[in-house]
């Protein structure tokens, strides 16, 4: 039997802020797990500039790089590469994922090293490039042919905007210098921008020192409603539908706010981010009142077609 209560005026004012509070609720998860979604959806298809399929990772133990150290990890690689299913084998400082903590001031040797820029560093071996798939927009890329390429550098695009390069051409054989690292340094390459870290973040300027011995990579190509007095069920739809589309009203002008603060707040915290998708607000909001009006629908049909005595027995 239904609770006193409900036959109250404070009673149906409980039940009314119930309803509405779930319909809000509702709305706004429907409408944060969609942006949620929608963004995954957008990041998975992001062109992220590299390829980390069949990519694995093998971190060396921190121990001094003196010659054994050095003759073994070349050994260890050369194994790798007996491999048929192993497309390559590289190593570098950092991989992409990581943060690349090595970060020093960059500039011109043509200004003052008060014109630098703080950049990341990362030291890679001449196959850093081709494992990864990245693209060189203009020179070309470390080869071990080059014995002096030690005192050379590549950069990537967001790089030559930090250094004031107007092209990658331009900034070919133009000098470097890095804070704390002795001589300078001759720029034989620009790579292609691409996420070093996730969307969260900004590409970061980089610039790339060769050293051919570092992290060993293998890559593989992997309510209740009672008919009294007559009344007909068109008559106590009407009477429902009134009131609760007035009720799913309030309710979705509580969820949209709600949600799209909460939707910015967490999109806010992706450098690279989907623009907000409106349509998920309205789409949301019909399909909360669609669904709450259906099962209204029922349950009032199937009270108004019943015996109204047996209704009113209930209360």
């Amino acid at each position: 039997k239904r609770s006193k209560l409900s036959q109250t005026r404070g009673g149906r004012l409980l039940k009314q802020g119930l309803v509405g509070f779930q319909l809000t609720a509702s709305t706004v998860l429907i409408i944060l797990s969609a942006i949620v979604y929608l963004q995954i959806q957008y990041m998975r298809a992001s062109d992220l500039g590299i390829d980390i399929s069949g990519v694995v990772a093998v971190t060396l133990p921190p121990v001094p790089a003196n010659a054994e150290y050095l003759n073994n990890l070349t050994a260890f690689q050369t194994e790798l590469r007996q491999f048929p299913a192993v497309k390559g084998v590289s190593g570098s400082s950092h991989i992409p994922g990581s943060d690349p903590q090595f970060r020093r001031l960059v500039w011109k040797t043509t200004e003052q090293a008060t014109t630098g820029k703080v950049q990341s560093v990362i030291f890679i071996d001449d196959e850093f490039i081709t494992t990864y798939g990245m693209e060189i927009a203009a020179g070309r890329n470390f080869s071990r042919e080059f014995g002096a390429d030690r005192a050379n550098v590549l950069v990537n695009q967001q790089s030559l905007q930090v250094l004031g390069f107007d092209s990658p051409e331009e900034a070919l054989g133009k000098e470097i210098s890095v804070w704390a690292l002795p001589g300078v340094f001759r720029i034989v390459g620009v790579v292609k921008n691409y996420h070093h870290q996730s969307l969260k973040n900004q590409r970061s300027p980089i610039i790339f020192l060769f050293n051919p011995m570092f992290n060993a990579l293998q890559k593989t190509r992997e309510i209740g409603i009672r008919k009294t007095m007559g009344a007909g069920v068109r008559d106590i739809l009407s009477l429902l539908t009134s009131g609760y589309i007035k009720l799913t009203v309030i309710a979705m002008l509580v969820a949209w706010p709600a949600a799209y603060v909460l939707a910015s707040d967490w999109l806010a915290g992706y450098a690279f981010r989907i623009p907000m998708p409106w349509a998920v607000f309205v789409l949301a909001g019909v399909l909360i009142g669609g669904v709450a009006l259906l099962a209204m629908g029922y349950h009032t049909v199937s009270a108004a077609a019943g015996n109204p005595i047996d209704a009113l027995r209930e209360d």
